[in-house]
């Protein structure tokens, strides 16, 4: 059996591309359904996917995963 990590929530705190409207970052509750996230280019999505990826993976590149 396969077990995949379940990401319930994300909080990323103190990076400029997130600053959010108090100045508290991005706050993003997940929950149990589909989630999407979009936007116009230049947004930032690709890079918190990649915050994501790096916070389950570590520092370094899984090979032949990119």
């Amino acid at each position: 059996m396969v077990s995949f990590p379940v990401i319930d929530d994300v909080k990323v705190e103190h990076f400029g591309l997130y600053p959010g409207t108090d100045g508290d970052g991005l706050h993003a509750d997940l929950g149990s359904d589909l989630n999407v996230v979009v936007g116009a280019n230049g947004l930032g999505k690709s890079t918190l996917l990649l915050i994501i990826f790096r916070v389950l993976t570590g520092p370094y590149d899984i090979p032949g995963a990119l």
